[in-house]
């Protein structure tokens, strides 16, 4: 069997380790791989245990986008051939979900920690599409992988690297969180549909399979209703914001980006200069030192309230996930005057996004009439227990609002959106209709909640993913049982059938 992998950022290293044992006990023989970032390729092509060929770079690809002779007719082939959404002829449309997705494109990041303007013209733009699909098809045309491994897919290169693959009937796996405690499960999707999990989700509600972990189902519902877990990411910076630790810990990263910085040889588009380090880390500190605790109301969580959390941007919980709604105050404002009349909106702000927002954007929200600002300190846990309804693209409080029976309104693409409790929004001048129906006439699936929870069991992997990809050096995790374990699952669930074939 031969295995393309997508190995961006720090992913790199937990690819290179899944791949190892793939070839080690799995029969896997070839690999070919596209990265992101220069550190990432410097890693990849220092190891003698596994060579990728070949391995694209993203970087690279970027560099030569500059200097590409722009074709529309290129375009158009590609737009007719990749474009989304993809009509019922085969068809394609646009290929703006592609700009889109591309943080550093469309929102500066991470030169600049979060804005809207883009760094590039659209000319740049159409050359980057050029440059890099160019490079993709070739590859797989000429490699002819039987599958590939994906991660996060959130760059032009990533996601065109996911599509072609699609297209070529390349069998695509997708590495995601259940939602469910630390549990991994596989997908074919990209968009949060849990592929694996929706399959046995539906023969157990058609009678066709019964599930051997129900028990645990009905058991990780009552342990959650009784206490319920907290958010599980960084300390809320108030915390701590001025410590000593942590002015230790941004001097040494300006410097370790300043090293990085002068002796990098190749240019790394993606990697934050320490001048931009350094002015968004003053930024946030003046953000900080200023507040925002004067623009926050105390909740009456005995009244009639709907409840918005803000979600992280830039990030392909909306990039990629939602990328017609982006526009987070837009929404806020739509779904405020779709409430009833006397409802409040409470719109609390995402842990990870602490001072990086500007009180502008806040105030901008306190502008509409019946829109609150809850502190971001204030326990999510008790505003979802208590909201008649929860609004959300694609986040978390909506998962957590349905395990609560609550009524949910999602407006991106998201895994629980398969439940009938999730109430998934279309057009927007029929928002209103949704919501009054939802207010009125949600009816909460116990059953269907139980059954959707031990499909996830069934069909996923208690794994700290995130713990080997962020934090753990790759000479210790390299040889892990977990992760060994891990690779197994994903050979049992995802390549078995690929191997008996070949």
């Amino acid at each position: 069997m031969k295995g393309c992998f997508l190995l961006q950022r720090n992913f790199s290293k937990l690819g290179h380790a899944i791949a190892l044992e793939l070839k080690a006990k799995y029969g896997v023989t070839e690999f070919c791989g596209y990265t992101q970032m220069r550190r990432a390729e410097r890693f990849l092509k220092s190891r003698e245990d596994l060579r990728w060929d070949p391995l694209l770079v993203d970087d690279d690809l970027q560099d030569q986008a500059a200097n590409e002779r722009l074709d529309l007719h290129y375009l158009a082939l590609l737009e007719k051939e990749y474009g989304l959404p993809e009509q019922p002829s085969g068809e394609g449309t646009t290929l703006w979900p592609y700009l889109i997705n591309d943080r550093h494109l469309m929102m500066g990041n991470p030169t600049h920690e979060f804005s809207y303007t883009p760094l590039y013209t659209h000319e740049e733009m159409l050359k980057t599409l050029q440059a890099k699909f160019r490079a993709v098809v070739q590859m797989l045309k000429e490699k002819k992988p039987d599958f590939a491994v994906f991660s996060a897919i959130g760059s032009v290169g990533s996601f065109a690297l996911y599509q072609v693959a699609k297209k070529m009937g390349i069998k695509t796996i997708v590495i995601e969180h259940t939602l469910i405690k630390n549990r991994i499960t596989l997908t074919n999707s990209c968009y949060n549909q849990f592929t694996g999990i929706n399959g046995i989700f539906d023969r157990i509600r058609s009678g066709n399979h019964k599930s051997p972990f129900r028990e645990e189902a009905v058991k990780f519902l009552e342990t959650y209703r009784a206490k319920p877990a907290k958010y599980a990411g960084r300390d809320f910076p108030h915390k701590s914001f001025f410590s000593f630790q942590r002015f230790a810990r941004s001097v040494r990263l300006f410097f370790k980006h300043l090293v990085i910085y002068l002796r990098e040889k190749k240019s790394d588009y993606q990697e934050e200069s320490p001048f931009s380090y350094l002015r968004n880390r003053l930024l946030k500190k003046w953000r900080a030192l200023i507040g925002y605790r004067d623009l926050y109301s105390e909740p009456n969580i005995e009244g009639d309230f709907a409840l918005y959390p803000l979600q992280e941007e830039p990030e392909i919980a909306l990039s990629l996930l939602a990328p017609f709604y982006t526009d987070q105050v837009g929404l806020i404002r739509n779904i405020a005057k779709s409430l009833p009349v006397h409802f409040k909106l409470y719109v609390k702000e995402h842990p990870v996004m602490i001072n990086r927002r500007s009180r502008l954007y806040y105030k901008e929200l306190l502008n509409i009439p019946n829109v609150q600002l809850i502190d971001v300190h204030y326990p999510s846990i008790k505003l979802a227990q208590n909201a008649k309804i929860i609004f959300t693209i694609t986040g978390t409080p909506g998962w957590e609002g349905i395990l609560f029976k609550k009524p949910v309104i999602t407006f991106g693409s998201v895994g629980y959106n398969k439940l009938s409790m999730a109430h998934k929004a279309g057009r927007m001048d029929e928002l209103p209709i949704l919501v009054k129906h939802a207010l009125e006439n949600h009816v909460h699936d116990e059953e269907e909640l139980i059954d959707f929870i031990s499909a996830a069991f069934e069909y996923s992997f208690p794994f700290d993913y995130y713990t080997f990809w962020h934090k753990r050096p790759f000479e210790e995790f390299k040889d892990d049982p977990e992760l060994k374990k891990f690779v197994r699952f994903l050979f049992e669930k995802e390549l078995k059938d690929l191997a008996n074939a070949s």
